[in-house]
């Protein structure tokens, strides 16, 4: 590549906030190059240990009607429990502005703990808009990609959390910080010599045993309201690098830009150490679906209450440094 190299000293006010250039390369001086442009965005603070992104979400006022704390619980859980630093969180009718009262919504934006991407589908196309009013999981490998785009910079790992139905959770590491701890011990386990673009964590399916009006509208209501799951661990979270994985689906990573091949080497973590808790019953008219699914294994009826510990945190506002 030939041009010229500038720098900036942070007494003449530092670099600036976005570079735009046009590379080049060529064998020998005298060849004509084809240049590519590119756009560098300067990123001021560290990276994130680990971040997470939705699917494109809808029909949140139905989840707000029957569960009307679930959103929260779902987002004060892995953000201020689990140690997950920020949520990207896009939906496909606007439902989740209107799920999450609006004081709580702004605070998390400002603080830098959410950014929500309102009505995903219309932000590609006015087909994708059209398709995803029928079809609303049109868009999701599209939101993927742009949470792995976006994370490039901000966060070392991604986990996709499909909805408020999925909890990420280690087991052994039961306290606050517990998943963000488990994670990086896994890591540290991880071969030396391989750049791994995901791990997958397994999920089990949860049942749920029903409770009163009154208690649904509770803190910790999907969570108490389930103590039970099906025997069987399946493959179903990736958390991804997003420096290395170029783009996922909902259960894996597609493309590996460090192994340039089909999702590239992955790490599966025992379900002893993290698991995804799929509470597959959180809504009334799911009832009996946990032991009606395969990947269940049989009659959700094995006794799991792994996840009592957080219950009291939620009953109690787990705290924002943001009135409740």
């Amino acid at each position: 590549a030939f041009g010229t190299a500038r720098s900036w000293r942070v007494a003449r006010g530092g670099a600036p906030a976005r570079l735009n250039l046009d590379l080049g390369a060529a064998l020998d001086p005298g060849e004509e190059l084809w240049p590519l442009s590119l756009q560098l965005c300067r990123v001021d603070k560290p990276l994130m240990a680990m971040s997470f992104c939705s699917m494109p979400l809808y029909g949140m006022r139905e989840l707000k009607h029957e569960l009307p704390m679930a959103l929260e619980d779902w987002l004060a859980y892995h953000l201020n429990v689990a140690g997950l630093e920020h949520a990207e969180i896009y939906d496909v009718d606007g439902s989740f502005e209107e799920a999450l009262r609006p004081e709580l919504r702004e605070w998390l934006v400002a603080s830098g703990k959410l950014t929500y991407h309102k009505r995903w589908p219309e932000t590609l196309s006015a087909g994708m808009a059209k398709f995803s009013a029928a079809h609303p999981s049109c868009s999701e490998t599209w939101a993927y990609l742009h949470c792995l785009t976006t994370h490039r910079a901000l966060s070392l790992w991604v986990a996709i959390l499909h909805s408020p139905d999925e909890y990420l959770a280690a087991p052994t590491a039961a306290h606050p910080g517990g998943v963000v701890e488990a994670f990086e011990h896994a890591m540290a386990s991880s071969p030396k010599d391989s750049w791994i673009p995901y791990i997958s964590i397994q999920a089990a399916n949860r049942a749920s045993s029903g409770m009163s009006v009154d208690a649904l509208h509770q803190r910790g209501a999907v969570l108490a309201a389930s103590g039970f799951r099906g025997p069987n661990y399946y493959p179903h979270t990736p958390i991804l690098d997003p420096a290395a994985c170029a783009c996922a689906g909902p259960h894996a990573c597609y493309k590996s830009v460090s192994a340039f091949t089909y999702g590239g080497p992955m790490l599966t973590v025992d379900a002893s150490f993290m698991v995804v808790h799929h509470f597959v019953e959180m809504l009334s008219r799911d009832r009996g679906r946990c032991s009606r699914l395969p990947a269940s294994g049989d009659v959700c009826s094995v006794e799991d209450d792994s996840m009592a510990w957080v219950l009291p945190l939620l009953r109690a506002g787990v705290p924002w440094s943001f009135p409740a």
